[in-house]
């Protein structure tokens, strides 16, 4: 089933499982009080949880929540979604590059998820 809906109100969605995600849930929403400014991106998601010390699992959690929920949209949103993240991407990686005679170095973390965004875009009818 294809859907137009928020990340967040999605992953709130997915508070009933007994699986990482359903306790990255309960961790993100039930144990704190708002997030502000709300997050757009997973790349928001995922500095919120770092800002907070989370676990590598959750971290996971996260990234394998975002891919799932990726998968469950429109296409037309979907193309929003990622192109969003995208930017967000980008905008860090620039934010953070290292700057040398000829060029910048990104870390390679981000251009492989870079790469990953870009072929689930194209891949998208």
């Amino acid at each position: 089933m294809t859907r137009r809906i928020e990340f967040d109100m999605w992953l709130l969605e997915q508070k009933v499982r007994s699986d990482n995600v359903g306790y990255l849930v309960h961790d993100f929403y039930v144990n704190q009080s708002e997030v502000e400014p709300k997050p757009k991106t997973m790349q928001d998601y995922k500095e919120h949880l770092i800002k907070r010390r989370a676990r590598k699992m959750s971290l996971k959690a996260l990234e394998q929540a975002w891919w799932e929920y990726v998968d469950v949209l429109a296409e037309k949103r979907a193309r929003f979604v990622l192109l969003r993240e995208i930017a967000a991407v980008m905008e860090r990686g620039i934010k953070n590059a290292e700057v040398q005679e000829g060029g910048c170095l990104i870390e390679k973390d981000r251009v492989d998820l870079l790469q990953k965004l870009i072929q689930k875009l194209n891949n998208l009818s």
